[in-house]
């Protein structure tokens, strides 16, 4: 918590209440600030979350400099409805951080994941910012691509695939675009109205006593790289994550002589450098 002096983070963790909980913390000028926890819990695919954690049900809306911030996980926020919603509804959120870990599928599952986004920041008329997962964990890779849409559904800004980089962009440039638009329209004003929807939690955060940390500047967008570049990241990231997490000090390829062997010895020698594979 010492690292957060000075800012407001959001840490993915595990959570222990009456259950285990896949929860996101927030953290706030070096004290712990609240935290949420994952209402959606996926049972397909390389997900098994049903086993190891329980559905989270409360959920709250934290204020930072006059703009109020909902958080959500990943699953959390590829439904209409459910928590985000409530959030803007119930919470009057006006920026939702989605916390996500999307495993890569290659340059066609990146366009789905946009269109919802963009979906879900027209809907909610709030900034939706879509912060994914870069590295390997055993066989499944997430490569980041994060994203972030304002409330017309126009991207923000866009990340590169399997790249870790820091932004930050004046919430100026969008709450005043946003506020008045969000204040009249007749969907949230009628889910306000729901009989017994009370409002959620609002959980201040003060002004942090160290001053506010620098990053470089929100990109319009990641340029559009060439496809077969971008599969062969994908491959080195992979391949480095997984020799580094599992503590391996050299791997040894077999090679044949062919087209393949090559790009494999390739693959391993941008992941780990020339010295640490045998051939």
């Amino acid at each position: 918590m010492p690292h957060s002096r000075g800012l407001t983070v959001v840490v993915g963790t595990v959570d222990r209440g009456v259950d285990l909980y896949d929860a996101a913390a927030l953290l706030h000028d070096g004290q712990w600030a609240g935290v949420y926890h994952k209402h959606y819990l996926p049972n397909y695919g390389v997900f098994d979350e049903n086993r190891y954690f329980a559905a989270g049900r409360e959920q709250a809306v934290f204020d930072r400099d006059g703009v109020a911030l909902g958080v959500s996980i990943c699953e959390d926020i590829w439904f209409a409805g459910g928590p985000v919603e409530e959030q803007v509804v119930r919470g009057g959120a006006e920026l939702i951080l989605n916390l996500s870990a999307s495993p890569y599928h290659g340059r066609q599952g990146r366009p789905s994941a946009a269109q919802m986004l963009r979906t879900r920041a027209r809907d909610h008329l709030a900034v939706v910012a879509y912060v994914n997962m870069v590295g390997g964990q055993d066989e499944v890779l997430f490569d980041g691509a994060s994203l972030v849409v304002d409330p017309q559904g126009e991207i923000l800004g866009r990340g590169r695939a399997s790249s870790r980089r820091t932004w930050s962009w004046p919430t100026s440039t969008w709450t005043r675009s946003s506020r008045a638009p969000a204040l009249h329209d007749s969907r949230l004003r009628r889910g306000r109205a729901v009989e017994g929807a009370e409002a959620l939690p609002r959980v201040a955060l003060p002004a942090p006593a160290a001053g506010p940390k620098t990053a470089a500047a929100l990109p319009p967008g990641a340029p559009a790289r060439d496809p077969l570049a971008e599969v062969y990241d994908a491959l080195v990231h992979g391949t480095r994550d997984y020799v580094r997490k599992n503590g391996f000090d050299t791997v040894v390829l077999g090679l044949s002589g062919g087209i393949d062997s090559a790009l494999c010895a390739c693959v391993a020698c941008d992941a780990l450098g020339p010295r640490r594979w045998w051939a």
